[in-house]
């Protein structure tokens, strides 16, 4: 795309079932969760080449409906 910045991303992301975290009372037992946020600079230098992007703090919950499709939720 011309006229922006190449971008570089550096994210961790953890992925579990609801049903291994018994704290969550949200969904369904097979519902996928996933926790996003990007690492600290200390952890991975950052390249003068292309410009830092950050991601959010997040947590998606992705689950399937009655009707047969999936859905997913950003849980706040």
């Amino acid at each position: 795309m011309t006229g922006v910045s190449q971008r570089e991303f550096v994210d961790k992301k953890v992925f579990f079932h609801k049903s291994e975290i018994t704290e969550l009372e949200e969904g369904e037992s097979d519902d996928l969760y996933i926790w996003s946020s990007h690492c600290p600079d200390s952890l991975y230098p950052e390249n003068k080449k292309y410009v830092r992007s950050y991601s959010l703090y997040c947590m998606q919950r992705i689950g399937k409906v009655e009707s047969g499709g999936t859905y997913m939720h950003v849980v706040d």
